[in-house]
């Protein structure tokens, strides 16, 4: 790095800061942070061509931004710890509805149309919570199983009376209502 006069105490507040936002991530991830903060800043005063003084490193810390903004930039990979902390403390009212019909339509199987449009509602509901990243992924992935399982389960259910009433019909046995002779009353 070039030499900073004076400078020096503003980077190390800067990088303990942004060391401080990014604690929860991969220390591995952090170091390589702060490292590219670090780079950034020396190829900044290096360009300058003379000692760099801390306006400065005031400019190239400025250049790249606050230090709400470099954390904010690096996200955490997908299924990282620090990527579910947003699932926990987000919203959950889609992913929770998708689960209460899901439940609903495993209570009400017994009336198939009723359960199976419920379960494609929870179904659909739950596809949608899983594209949100503020939805918790274990509830809605919850609904679209239970609801897609709801579904299937109740189109078995109708094609099967729909088979035992095909294959009733088909068989010759008539649904004759039997008349009962009418009892006259005694004289």
């Amino acid at each position: 790095m070039s030499r900073i006069d004076g400078g020096t105490d503003l980077l190390e507040s800067y990088v303990a800061d942004l060391e401080r936002q990014l604690a929860d991530a991969d220390p591995a991830e952090r170091a390589d942070i702060v490292a590219s903060v670090r780079e950034h800043v020396a190829a900044d005063l290096a360009a300058l061509g003379r000692p760099a003084t801390p306006a400065d490193v005031e400019a190239s810390l400025a250049a790249l931004g606050s230090v709400d903004a470099v954390a904010a930039a690096w996200t955490p990979e997908e299924g990282s710890a620090a990527a579910a902390e947003p699932a926990r403390s987000g919203r959950t009212g889609l992913a929770v509805a998708a689960g209460v019909l899901a439940g609903l339509s495993v209570l009400l199987i017994w009336l198939p149309p009723v359960a199976g449009s419920l379960g494609v509602i929870a179904l659909v509901l739950g596809i949608i919570a899983l594209r949100r990243r503020d939805e918790p992924r274990w509830a809605a992935l919850t609904a679209v199983v239970v609801g897609a399982t709801t579904v299937v389960l109740g189109l078995v259910v109708i094609l099967g009376a729909l088979a035992v009433f095909t294959a009733h019909t088909e068989s010759g046995q008539s649904s004759d209502v039997v008349s009962v002779p009418a009892v006259s009353p005694a004289p």
